[in-house]
């Protein structure tokens, strides 16, 4: 009906996508709420995933993300996993706050010479995956992923080996999702430019936090203390078991528990940035950055 595009996977005849494109003045999800009621009526032998919003260029990440939540919704009873719907972080944030904030933040890659449109085409790719996988989803050589991303940090002055940085400029990223140029001129439209972690305070994000973490909180191996720590060392197994004192084959399975408590892919930037920013706004425990500065320590 002109709402979504719907075409069948070519890797897998049992599944059908679904692109909803974003529209001014946005009412509702009538394409969610359609697919939802369609899944409960073929009963068991349909399920739903859902990713949450992405720029065009990202569609294969979407796709991904959708496929992962996919297999969640198989766990729960109304057989549904919608990321989109009530759990993404950028649609609970202030927007034009939020987005003064990413202005902030990204600025100097806004200015003429920083080649801002190559930047924002290569980064959410070169943030979320290795080099070579980037390169090759962009179409560029490895090394030109790793000059632009080396020339962004420089700029940004952030260490993009931290998953701190990462989910930081992703997040701004994803707020600046649209594809023309963002005016630098609107920086301060509205107000002055927020932190981040005032964006965080907000009521919006603690009841998204919650959310997201209520299933985990739960949890009798105390999977937060594990992922806390797990964060702190930059998402890497071997030193986490050994600040723990468990096992790397524990720790990997408390992530994995978390990952189906959260319905999230913590092996992708979106679902790491959910767990970090999630756990900063309920207990404070993993650092967020600002442009240029900590908001606040690991303890």
């Amino acid at each position: 009906a002109g709402r979504a595009l719907v075409v069948a996977d070519p890797r897998e005849d049992r599944r059908i996508l679904v692109v909803e494109p974003i529209r001014p003045r946005r009412t509702g999800d009538a394409v969610a709420t359609e697919l939802t009621r369609l899944v409960a009526e073929l009963g068991a032998d349909a399920s739903l995933g859902g990713s949450g919003t992405h720029p065009m260029v990202m569609v294969a990440d979407a796709l991904q993300e959708a496929i992962t939540a996919q297999r969640f919704a198989l766990r729960r009873p109304d057989a549904v996993a919608l990321s989109a719907q009530s759990t993404d972080l950028v649609s609970v944030l202030p927007r034009d706050a939020a987005r003064r904030w990413a202005r902030g933040l990204l600025e100097p890659l806004l200015r003429p010479d920083a080649q801002w449109e190559q930047l924002r085409d290569t980064l959410p790719t070169a943030l979320a995956y290795p080099y070579t996988v980037a390169a090759r989803r962009l179409h560029v050589h490895r090394n030109t992923v790793r000059r632009r991303v080396a020339k962004a940090a420089e700029l940004l002055d952030m260490d993009f080996t931290t998953v701190r940085d990462r989910a930081t400029a992703g997040l701004a990223l994803d707020l600046l999702a649209e594809r023309q140029r963002p005016e630098r001129s609107l920086t301060l439209v509205g107000g002055a430019t927020p932190t981040l972690e005032a964006l965080l305070a907000s009521p919006e994000a603690r009841a998204w936090a919650d959310h997201l973490l209520c299933g985990a909180r739960g949890d009798r191996r105390n999977l937060l203390t594990t992922a806390a720590v797990w964060l702190a060392h930059d998402a890497h197994v071997e030193p986490t078991a050994r600040a723990l004192g468990f096992s790397e084959f524990t720790v990997r399975s408390h992530l994995r528990a978390l990952e189906s408590h959260m319905a999230r892919d913590l092996g992708s930037l979106g679902g790491l940035r959910d767990l970090q920013f999630s756990l900063h706004i309920l207990a404070g425990e993993v650092g967020v950055t600002d442009a240029r500065g900590d908001l606040c320590t690991t303890p």
